[in-house]
C-alpha cells in the first residue's frame, strides 16, 4: 500500500508522471489493487494519454465490476475522445452503482448527443428558487423561501445523504429541489418546519465536523486540448469554461486539493474506511492517507510507526 499512498499524494500535487510510475509499481505489487488502476487511468488522462487511460480503466472494471470509480474514469477519457455515447453508458453505469458525482457528466453527454439529433419540444423546467444554509458544530440549517399555493402543498424527503423538496407554488408552478449532501446526516434527528413563507430544515450531522460546502463540489478533471481524429473541430476552450462553470468555480490546489480529495473519498466510504482515513491522516501529520482499517487500526503513527518526515522537514519535538 506504500506505493498507492505515495502515488495519491503525487496525484494531488499534479505530478502525474511520477504518480503514474508509483501507481504502476503498486499494481505490480498487488495486481488486484482496484484503486491504483482507477487512479492510474485519471493520471494518464491528465497527460493526454487517452488510449492508455481507457485501457487502465477497462482493467480496473475487470478487477471489480461492482465499483463505480473505474466506470467514471472510463467515461471521462471517452468524453474527451468525443465518444459521447459510450461515455454516457459508462457514466450511467457509475450512477447505477452509487456515484452522485457523474450526474453533471451525464447531462453534458446528453447535451453533446442532442446537438446531432433533431430537436424535440421539452416541457418547462420546474421552478428552482434560491436557498441558503449555515451550520454549527452539531447541525446544518437550510432555509428555502417558498410562496405556497396552500399551507400543505409541499413535501420534504430526508435521507442520510440527500434532501428532496417538492411544492406547488402560489402561481401554480411546480417547484423541485434536490440537494445531495457532502457528508452523511442522522435522519432520525433531523426535522423541518414551514413558517413565514420559508421552509426551515434542520439536519443533524453524523460527525461533528465543519462542512466546507452543503453539496459535493464536483472537480473538473480534464484539460481542453487533446489530439483528435474527428474532422469537426470543437472549441475546447469554450467547453472547458462551460465545464468549469458547471462543475466548479475554482480548481483547488495544494492543501485545498488535498482536502477536496479527502472529502470526496470520505463521503463515498464506509464506516471502517472513514475511521482509517481520519486516524491515518491526523496521527501521521498528513503524510499517510489510508482507507484500510484492518491495516491502520494497529498502527501507531505518532510513535513506532511514524513515517519519515517530508523531504527538507523534520518532526517537531513535542517536549520542546
Amino acid at each position: 500500500m506504500e506505493f498507492l499512498h505515495s502515488a495519491n499524494s503525487l496525484y494531488i500535487r499534479e505530478d502525474y508522471e511520477l504518480a503514474i510510475s508509483k501507481y504502476e509499481q503498486a499494481i505490480r505489487e498487488d495486481p488486484h489493487l482496484y484503486e491504483a488502476a482507477s487512479n492510474l487511468s485519471a493520471a494518464l488522462r491528465h497527460l493526454g494519454r487517452l488510449e492508455d487511460s481507457i485501457n487502465a480503466a477497462r482493467h480496473a472494471v475487470s478487477m471489480n465490476p461492482e465499483e463505480h470509480l473505474a466506470y467514471q474514469r472510463f467515461g471521462e477519457a471517452l468524453f474527451i475522445q468525443e465518444n459521447f455515447e459510450e461515455a454516457l453508458n459508462n457514466f450511467q453505469t457509475a450512477a447505477d452503482k452509487g456515484s452522485s458525482y457523474v450526474q453533471k457528466w451525464i447531462r453534458k453527454c446528453q447535451a453533446e448527443l442532442q446537438k446531432a439529433a433533431k430537436p424535440v419540444p421539452t416541457p418547462p423546467a420546474p421552478v428552482r428558487e434560491t436557498h441558503s444554509w449555515y451550520q454549527d458544530t452539531e447541525k446544518l440549517y437550510v432555509v428555502v423561501p417558498l410562496k405556497l399555493q396552500s399551507p400543505t402543498s409541499y413535501s420534504v424527503s430526508i435521507t442520510s445523504q440527500s434532501v428532496s423538496i417538492s411544492a406547488m407554488l402560489h402561481n401554480s408552478s411546480d417547484y423541485q429541489l434536490e440537494l445531495p449532501l457532502l457528508y452523511p446526516i442522522v435522519t432520525e434527528e433531523s426535522s423541518y418546519e414551514f413558517k413565514n413563507n420559508k421552509l426551515e430544515i434542520q439536519l443533524k450531522k453524523k460527525d461533528p465536523i465543519q462542512w466546507s460546502n452543503l453539496e459535493p463540489v464536483v472537480p473538473s478533471e480534464y484539460k481542453p486540448s487533446y489530439p483528435s481524429s474527428n474532422k469537426a473541430k470543437r472549441d475546447w476552450n469554450k467547453i472547458d469554461k462551460e465545464i468549469e462553470q458547471e462543475l466548479k468555480k475554482e480548481k483547488p490546489e495544494g492543501e485545498a486539493a488535498l482536502q477536496e480529495l479527502f472529502k470526496q473519498i470520505y463521503s463515498n466510504a464506509d464506516e471502517d474506511a472513514r475511521r482509517a482515513m481520519v486516524k491515518s491522516f491526523q496521527t501521521s501529520g498528513g503524510t499517510v492517507l489510508s482507507t484500510n482499517w484492518g491495516e491502520v487500526k494497529e498502527k501507531d503513527y505518532e510513535g513506532k510507526d511514524r513515517p519519515e518526515a517530508p523531504k527538507g522537514q523534520e518532526w517537531a519535538d513535542p517536549n520542546k
